[in-house]
């Protein structure tokens, strides 16, 4: 039986992918049920590791959109 911030998550992921109306999520974007434990951070971690936007929901469906650390440029030559 998944729990809340599941069904909130899916949710969210279906809405954003059957909408009319482009929610602004980057392309790859991954939804993540926030609760709090460690397979959780792991997976978010994970994801943000490969450089992917994590949008993180909880059950109550507030959601928070989370960007990979941005890479350092090279200095200029």
């Amino acid at each position: 039986m998944p729990t809340p911030a599941e069904d909130a998550a899916y949710a969210a992921f279906v809405e954003a992918c059957l909408s009319d109306e482009d929610p602004g999520y980057p392309n790859g974007a991954a939804f993540v049920p926030w609760q709090q434990t460690p397979v959780t951070c792991s997976v978010v971690q994970s994801y943000l590791e490969e450089g992917r936007v994590v949008v993180l929901i909880d059950a109550d469906d507030r959601r928070v959109v989370v960007e990979p650390p941005a890479t350092e440029m090279p200095p200029p030559r």
